[in-house]
């Protein structure tokens, strides 16, 4: 069986076979890309002369159907058909005239959320800001492939040429990620509806209290994603729609990140514990979020007074220290307050033995 670097020659040597006469002298390179969570994935591109714009296909899931036993030509051709279907719906004059023109740029902009200690690699190349445990990226959506988006991320290249400050890039991405929509229901509902046991639950956002149409109880599951349904989780980030959701449940809450897609919300009122959520989110995120799509084990709480995300488990551990400092100054007091009763215990004791010896002199 073939290693990767052999597999990756095979493909060069042979998918020309597989494409129409027009790729006969197209030049075929791989490249290495880091995506989410720092994963390393090989990429092949097919570009025909004069093609400036060309789509990236990664070759891992290829390869690891060849070592479950697919058939090796079958998987070139594979390869070709996906190069074929992937045809760029727009030139390399129109991409960099969308790249080049930062008033075009941020109309389709995107925020894309990843947490910070797991992208190192990745966040050396691209523009991004921190929000706590997370670091937010930005990239702009040049079109759609076979129901993908087909995007490039701002790199510190890019934001030079355009000139812009990281705020005004930050704030202009906001505005892009709100005119997208945001989605907030209950899970309990959205199960419900997916087995044809209900109609599909309200948006809870939609109604001027949250109650419209909804007979939850505010204490159970909900999920929070925006109308692509792709890279939702930067909707943390929008203040008003934190707030909103803080006003549907009646106080503070919990936020689980476990996909860049979409994150889920726990009200505090639910009586779960931080290392209960923890748990909970890591396992799903184990078993049934691809690696490449996990956006965090760490869960956050939302004060609703204060207006503000934190980590969770830091949180505890903050109160926790308060709590005992407080105690601690009670003992002081009590402390104080005891060595004062002995000294003037002492006083006392020193001052009946001198009206003793006086008395007897």
């Amino acid at each position: 069986m073939m290693n990767f670097k052999e597999f990756q020659n095979y493909i060069r040597d042979n998918i020309k076979e597989y494409l129409p006469g027009s790729y006969e002298n197209a030049d075929i390179s791989f490249s290495e890309q880091i995506r989410n969570n720092d994963i390393h994935l090989t990429g092949i591109t097919i570009r025909r002369e004069n093609e400036r714009a060309v789509p990236n296909i990664y070759l891992n899931g290829f390869f690891d159907a060849y070592q479950n036993g697919k058939n090796l030509d079958e998987i070139v051709g594979d390869l070709a058909d996906r190069r074929i279907e992937l045809e760029m719906p727009f030139s390399g004059k129109e991409l960099m005239s969308k790249l080049s023109d930062y008033e075009k740029a941020k109309k389709n902009m995107e925020i894309r959320l990843c947490d910070k200690e797991e992208n190192i690699g990745k966040l050396k190349q691209q523009v991004h800001t921190e929000h706590g445990d997370f670091a937010a990226t930005y990239h702009i959506v040049i079109g759609e492939l076979e129901g993908e988006k087909a995007s490039v991320a701002v790199t510190p290249w890019i934001m030079k040429r355009w000139g812009v400050t990281l705020d005004q890039l930050h704030q202009d991405a906001l505005q892009s990620d709100r005119g997208k929509g945001a989605t907030f229901m209950d899970m309990d509902f959205m199960v419900r509806n997916f087995m044809g046991f209900a109609p599909e639950p309200p948006n809870l956002l939609d109604s001027p209290d949250g109650t419209e149409e909804y007979d939850g109880d505010g204490h159970g599951m909900y999920c929070l994603w925006h109308g692509e349904e792709m890279e939702g989780a930067g909707l943390i980030l929008q203040e008003d729609i934190m707030q909103k959701i803080g006003e549907l449940m009646g106080g503070n809450y919990y936020i689980l990140p476990s996909s860049i897609h979409e994150v889920l919300v726990i009200p505090e009122n639910a009586g779960l514990t931080t290392r209960e959520l923890s748990d909970m989110v890591h396992e799903i995120n184990q078993t049934e979020v691809a690696a490449v799509d996990r956006l965090s084990d760490k869960v956050q709480f939302y004060d609703r007074e204060a207006a503000i995300i934190e980590n969770a488990e830091k949180r505890d551990a903050r109160l926790a220290a308060q709590k005992q400092e407080v105690t601690a100054g009670k003992k002081s007091i009590h402390s104080r307050l005891g060595e004062k009763k002995q000294r003037i215990s002492e006083r006392k004791s020193a001052e009946k033995s001198v009206n003793r010896e006086q008395a007897a002199l």
